[in-house]
């Protein structure tokens, strides 16, 4: 678009582009506020717990047919005009759910128009980003991911309270014009990269290129054929939902499980989720940690620690809010910061020539988990006193079969084994 910034003396103008990639991000912080909306929606609207975990469900499973038809479209026609169809399609969802007063309303919204934004802009954006930072991926994507907690770190109090003083109704109207302006400006300012040369812009040497956590530089660029042909494909596709279904739990079901958990306000649990987020901000070091000391080793240790933690919730009533709030610190910052490394780590296996369609792909694993997780909160939801022991056990398990698959693709890699089709030629990591 003619509106966007130029891309001349892009080693200098990249960084405004990343600006603008962490505000688009940022929108995604509507899903911080599910937890706040389900007493509401129970309420006002006639919902139920299953009810709302169905919708939940609802919108991540509608989500992930839109994200594949979302990645072959950036491949195919870049990231602007999915980015403004996405930004068109979140507005449109907020006004109809402020709108309606049913159940069925709010369900148009968010899982017709709300789960399009939702699953398509994610990818548009670390496409784009992926493409701009060859020689800091880590870094780059751990700072363009931050901008969900940074949402997440307003639009949790803010949310509630325009729920308490202006109404349910009202609240959407807010959220889906502050967020779509906040939209609006980022995708002036982070502009389409689909043609363009970046590694020459730049001067960087395919040397420079190099990536630590892929013991084994020389690999295909895989299409999504050759890519499921790889069996690691497999493990990388099945360890992110292992640490996405507890993490999602934690990050949209938070108020709820803390309210019930440990008998604290509404309102201290809004700003509980708001520590969510704020962790979820500082956890961007992991980026460049794994830029100099290899990814695949990173996410063993943090699966591992995420499984300490999640063992921890089960013991948290006992102990009062300040341990829960350590566990909670524990978890974010080790399973919520594997979120940064995850895409990054499909480029590094698979390449960029095909990574739209490919991560759309690795992608449904997220989407699946979110599906997951809204059920293991009401397992634990059993009426008065409710007890999460067999939610977060789950979750534990969870964790150590993540850290487990983590150790086999480190493996297999050190070991150079991967499947490599006829035909295709050999080319440095990028």
């Amino acid at each position: 678009m003619k509106v966007q910034i130029s891309m001349k003396n892009l080693k200098r103008t990249r960084w405004i582009m990343l600006v603008g990639g962490i505000m688009l991000m940022a929108t995604l912080a509507w899903s911080y506020t599910w937890s706040l909306m389900v007493g509401p929606m129970i309420d006002e609207r006639g919902a139920t717990d299953g009810l709302m975990a169905t919708l939940y469900s609802a919108v991540t499973i509608v989500g992930a047919l839109f994200t594949i038809v979302g990645g072959k479209l950036i491949d195919r026609f870049g990231t602007t005009k999915i980015l403004v169809s996405a930004i068109a399609a979140f507005f449109i969802g907020q006004i109809i759910c402020g709108l309606t007063t049913t159940v069925t309303g709010f369900a148009v919204g968010k899982v017709i128009f709300v789960s399009w934004q939702q699953s398509v802009l994610y990818i548009a954006v670390y496409s784009n980003i992926i493409k701009l930072f060859p020689d800091w991926k880590g870094l780059a994507t751990g700072l363009v991911g931050m901008g969900i907690p940074i949402g997440g770190s307003f639009m949790a109090p803010l949310c509630q309270h325009f729920i308490e003083t202006c109404g349910f109704n009202s609240m959407f109207f807010v959220t889906g014009g502050v967020l779509s302006a906040i939209a609006v400006i980022g995708l002036i300012i982070f502009p389409e990269t689909k043609n363009l040369n970046v590694e020459k812009e730049l001067g960087i040497t395919e040397q420079k290129l190099a990536v630590p956590s892929v013991p084994n530089p020389d690999f295909v660029q895989k299409d999504w054929k050759a890519m499921l042909k790889d069996p690691v494909f497999y493990l990388v596709f099945l360890m992110p939902l292992c640490g996405t279904a507890p993490y999602m739990l934690l990050s949209y079901q938070m108020a709820w499980i803390a309210q019930d958990m440990l008998g604290i306000s509404e309102m201290r649990s809004a700003f509980l989720v708001s520590l969510v987020s704020i962790v979820g901000m500082v956890t961007v070091v992991i980026g460049p940690i794994t830029d100099r000391f290899g990814r695949l080793g990173v996410t063993v240790i943090l699966f591992a620690v995420g499984a300490a933690s999640c063992a921890g919730f089960i013991i948290a009533p006992s102990y009062g809010l300040p341990f829960f709030v350590v566990c909670t610190i524990l978890f974010v910052s080790s399973v919520g910061a594997f979120g940064y490394i995850h895409p990054v780590l499909v480029c590094d296996l698979f390449g960029t020539e095909n990574y739209g369609f490919n991560y759309s792909i690795c992608y449904q694993a997220i989407l699946v988990a979110a599906t997951i997780s809204p059920w293991l909160g009401v397992l634990g939801r059993t009426g008065e006193g409710a007890d999460y022991t067999i939610t977060f056990t789950i979750c534990t398990v969870l964790c150590i079969i993540g850290c487990i698959f983590a150790v086999i693709i480190f493996i297999l890699r050190r070991k150079k084994l991967e499947y490599l089709p006829k035909g295709f030629g050999k080319n440095k990591a990028n």
